[in-house]
């Protein structure tokens, strides 16, 4: 059994943080800057260029005047132009955000008006404000401009699909991210949905990690973050759509000014993402990570394709490896783990893998995310099997008639037979058996009761079976 308060309190910090208004994505709807791989910033003009700043960041504090307000991973602030241009400024932080925008204890306040007191996350892209609100227990996404002088809609433009998404019901969301191409709400059961702003269309990609906290759509590419507990971006994984591929855009390095610039922390290029000490991370290519995809299909995990790329299927099936061997999740596999993956005794794929009381990962948050679905809510979607897991487990347990062993407590471990119950296509619970009704006593009849019939004639007796001795 596994300890769970740090992973809980480090939850519990990201929900906090990320509510407020830390972002790693940021728009005011004709350039869009977002956390790239390495950390890096990665900005998009009103005409699809896209620049990358080799400066590690840690959060995107907004836009102003056309400029990204960026904190990079010295502290310093940063305002980054279109032409990538960067000046330093020593200014607070905190004093760069959205003022206009403030969301505290549900509450919506913007330019001083109370919006709504049931949301749990909004963004604004300087044309829109989105926000997700609670109405008769359903979460909606909801849309309002901020134009004073709006322009008339014109059908099949961004505005027309930005003002679409008005009143769609949606999941509890943790996290809202906005650039110019889409709106991305990440699920509090760390699923990510994204509303594209160019042609309405919505798109959802399943959990792939109990640690995502946002994500953003930029650039036809999904980025997953992760969330320090002191508050700094991480980019988690970056998936290339499979749409039609964007026309080549050029990435130059910004081009060197004399004003102040923040010297690049020293970062592995993406091509030597795996570590002298043998450590591959997400994003790694090669011989080494196909022997990797080649292993875990051996062991029957859903690595997907066998391509030598370590992708968003790949972490998923090395998650779950992590999950079988009781290692913690991570955003890469190191030496240990591998050892574990070429050893012959590495266990194979369980998709009814039994769980217990303290386990973390993403099997417990698949359990949790089918319980909810079955009508046994665990509260909360975490990926930590806790006191409300192991609640909504024992009603389980209880109506599907799922043997514990002797001195088990309901609820605190999650069987094979009760993995396989809860999985099955349509599980049915085992009914509980109905009591017989006791019969109302009847009345004394009052009509006489019939003569007794004649005795028949006394049947022969039934032979005796002979016995050997008879034979």
């Amino acid at each position: 059994m596994r300890r769970v308060c740090l992973l809980f309190l480090f939850v519990l910090c990201c929900a906090l943080f990320v509510s407020a208004d830390a972002s790693p994505a940021v728009t005011d709807g004709n350039i869009s800057g977002w956390i790239a791989e390495n950390g890096y910033l990665d900005l998009e003009t009103v005409d699809g260029t896209v620049l990358q700043l080799p400066v590690t960041m840690d959060d995107l504090l907004g836009i102003q005047d056309g400029r990204i307000i960026c904190l990079a991973s010295d502290q310093r602030v940063l305002t980054v132009g279109p032409d990538g241009v960067q000046n330093v400024d020593d200014s607070d932080p905190s004093a760069h955000r959205d003022q206009r925008l403030s969301l505290q204890d549900g509450v919506l306040t913007f330019d001083g008006t109370v919006i709504s007191g049931a949301v749990c996350a909004a963004i604004t892209d300087n044309s829109y404000l989105y926000y997700v609100e609670k109405s008769s227990d359903i979460w909606y996404l909801r849309v309002r401009s901020v134009q004073e002088n709006e322009a008339p809609v014109v059908a099949g433009s961004r505005d027309a699909c930005a003002l679409s998404l008005a009143g769609k019901p949606v999941m509890d969301v943790l996290n809202m991210t906005v650039t110019r191409e889409a709106l991305t709400l990440t699920a509090a059961d760390h699923h990510v949905l994204v509303f594209s702003l160019l042609t309405g269309e919505a798109v959802e990609y399943p959990a792939i990690s109990v640690y995502t906290s946002a994500a953003c759509q930029a650039h036809n590419t999904l980025y997953r973050y992760t969330l320090s507990e002191d508050g700094k971006w991480g980019l988690e994984t970056s998936l290339p759509l499979a749409t039609a591929a964007p026309s080549p855009t050029v990435r130059p390095t910004p081009v060197p000014t004399a004003v102040p610039v923040v010297t690049p922390r020293p970062t592995p290029a993406p091509a030597s993402l795996i570590d002298d000490d043998g450590t591959v991370h997400f994003g790694a290519r090669g011989k080494q990570v196909r022997k990797i995809q080649n292993r875990l299909a051996e062991l029957g995990y859903p690595v997907g394709f066998v391509d030598g790329i370590y992708g968003e299927q790949t972490q998923l099936a090395v998650n779950l490896f992590c999950d079988a061997i009781h290692v913690r999740e991570r955003h890469y596999i190191t030496p240990r783990v591998q050892r574990r993956l070429f050893a012959g005794d590495a266990p194979f794929y369980d998709p009814f893998l039994p769980l217990q009381k303290g386990d973390q990962g993403i099997s417990v948050l698949y359990m949790q995310l089918r319980l909810k679905q079955l009508g046994y809510d665990p509260v909360k979607l975490d990926g930590i099997y806790g006191e409300l897991t192991v609640a909504a487990v024992a009603l389980f347990q209880k109506d599907y008639d799922i043997h514990l062993e002797e001195k088990e407590i309901p609820g605190e471990i999650a069987s094979h037979e009760m993995m396989e119950k809860l999985y099955a296509p349509d599980p049915e619970p085992t009914p509980e058996p109905t009591p017989t009704a006791t019969p109302e006593p009847t009345s004394v009849p009052t009509t006489v009761p019939t003569a007794t019939p004649t005795p028949t004639a006394t049947p022969t007796s039934v032979p005796t079976p002979a016995s050997q001795t008879n034979l």
